[in-house]
């Protein structure tokens, strides 16, 4: 005898049944795709604002005001949230993209699993919150304000803090160095995210799909080997090469013609001389130190893009085909540049910078032919050579008096600053506070009250102490280690020479100046160090 079935019951089981099978899948596939496309369009605008940052960066300016600064800031803030959202997609629904590395923000599904190769780019991402909580505690912590008066004059306003922690003796400095650093932070790595991506021809020649292809400007031309220089480098690269090129020859077409303003619009208060000046840059210096990290990326680049061109066998290869060639010339520029600023120690560190990079383009073309090797010694004649002829002659005069006016009274700041940090030896005075705590330390009124101590290894351990430096040199080593050991781009080992060649240069000219105080040269040493972190000697 039959059962009777229950109709209301079966329609129930057959609704759950419905809701639970096709419907499920469908919503989870939609939501991907979504995710996806959201994750194209935020990595597409970064590349953009990456691109523009750069560029931005040494043309306004120089970056020094604080209006210029916030520009700068809120671009940063901007790529940190397209940062946060690209990292957010493939934490939440599972996006595996094609990269160059492997993740470190992996899947909710997946269980982390910690790599030797990964412990460079984990310990540089805790060191920059750390930096960055430490800069924070010192401007909530703060000992001490300055407001002006109705005269002009500066009166110290006091707090209490907590003095086993770190504290500023000028709460309104650290204050804005804290958000300064914060966009730096943000540029830094979300950069890094940018340029570990692949793009679409790369990801079809990782996959078999086409022959293996080699970049140039963009494109990719075929050929049997393998690709051996990231598309998004090379673009950023390109960009970095022909804004350089175009800041260059405005440099130096401003100081012959000898106007006072720079970029012919903006009248300066102070450094009013036009050989104080260079370009957009208000101290010739300055100029001298982005120079001198941009040429040996320009030279390196020029370098592959060569390689590259001469491994397809074709007519780009040869001499004076190809638009990698524009590279040479701009590299020339470039270089003759901190010399032509007539700034002594750019001219210093650019004459070394140039002894260095010979020694190597000539050790790499030992077994090459004659005409390529004459090739190499004339390009390096062509850089002194128009240096020389530029700037040589007031250059040598200035060199005379180098001795007699104490390193434009550099001795003086020393002998002060080295009280300050017997002074405050732990936790400095605070980040971004010398300005403010100098003028205390002078000997008599007439003493310059310099804003920047023209030493940027003193200034850190003065501003931010013995532990604020341990911090910041650890990261600093984190981003050069992670060649060695870590896993990322495969880039040529003499394009990354050129990167350590920019990078010894800046930390050499530092320690008898400030770039690393300006934002647009801190910016580009930090790019440099991004370059390092992102690349590796294995694939």
């Amino acid at each position: 005898m039959e059962k009777k079935r229950n109709p209301e019951l079966l329609r129930i089981i057959e609704e759950k049944t419905m809701q639970q099978q096709p419907a499920q899948p469908q919503q989870i596939n939609l939501s991907l795709q979504h995710s996806v496309r959201v994750y194209k369009i935020a990595d597409s605008i970064s590349g953009i604002l990456i691109c523009l940052y750069m560029v931005l960066n040494p043309w306004l300016f120089g970056t020094t005001r604080p209006w210029e600064i916030w520009i700068m800031n809120i671009l940063g803030y901007t790529l940190g949230i397209l940062l946060f959202t690209k990292w957010w997609i493939r934490f939440w629904y599972g996006y595996k993209p094609s990269r160059w590395s492997p993740p470190i923000i992996l899947p909710k599904t997946e269980k982390f699993t910690f790599s030797k190769y990964q412990w460079p780019v984990i310990g540089l991402a805790l060191l920059t919150v750390i930096i960055l909580a430490y800069i924070l505690i010192s401007a909530i912590n703060a000992r001490c304000s300055y407001e002006i008066d109705a005269i002009g004059d500066y009166i110290p306003i006091f707090y209490e803090c907590i003095k086993w922690l770190p504290h500023s003796l000028d709460k309104h400095l650290t204050w804005s160095l804290f958000f300064e650093y914060l966009g730096l932070a943000c540029v830094f790595w979300a950069t890094r995210d940018w340029l570990l991506g692949k793009t679409l021809k790369e990801k079809r020649i990782n996959h078999g799909d086409i022959p293996s292809q080699i970049p140039i400007i963009g494109r990719v031309i075929p050929t049997k080997k393998r690709v051996i220089f990231p598309q998004r480098l090379a673009i950023l690269l390109w960009v970095l090469s022909i804004s350089g090129m175009l800041l260059g020859l405005e440099s130096i077409t401003q100081r012959l013609s000898n106007t006072n303003k720079l970029l012919w619009i903006r009248q300066l208060r102070f450094n009013t001389t036009a050989e104080s000046q260079f370009g957009p840059y208000a101290y010739r210096s300055n100029a001298a130190s982005y120079f001198n990290m941009l040429w040996p990326l320009c030279l390196g680049l020029w370098w592959v893009q060569r390689q590259a061109a001469k491994a397809i066998g074709s007519s780009s290869s040869r001499i004076g085909a190809g638009p990698h060639v524009m590279l040479l010339p701009g590299a020339v520029l470039m270089a003759a540049c901190p010399i032509i600023s007539l700034s002594r120690g750019g001219a210093i560190v650019a004459l070394l910078g140039l002894l260095a990079a010979f020694s190597i383009f000539l050790i790499s073309s030992w077994k090459w032919n004659w005409p390529a090797k004459i090739g190499i010694v004339v390009l390096f004649i062509a850089i002194i050579g128009t240096a020389w002829y530029l700037g040589w002659d007031k250059l040598s005069s200035r060199f005379k008096t180098i001795f007699s006016d104490n390193l434009s009274n550099r001795i003086q700041i020393y002998e002060n600053s080295r009280q300050i940090a017997k002074d405050y030896p732990i936790f400095g005075v605070g980040p971004g506070a010398f300005a403010s705590v100098y003028h205390l330390y002078r000997k008599s009124v007439h003493e310059t009250w310099a804003a920047c101590l023209h030493d940027d290894w003193m200034e850190t351990l003065v501003t931010f102490g013995w532990a604020g430096s341990s911090l910041v040199f650890l990261a600093f080593i984190m981003a050069i280690l992670h060649w060695f050991i870590g896993r990322g781009l495969k880039l040529p080992l003499i394009f990354m020479t050129m990167v350590w060649i920019a990078i010894a240069g800046c930390l050499l000219h530092a320690k008898f100046d400030f770039p690393l105080q300006v934002h647009s040269l801190l910016n580009m040493f930090l790019f440099l160090c991004c370059i390092s972190l992102s690349s590796s000697k294995n694939a």
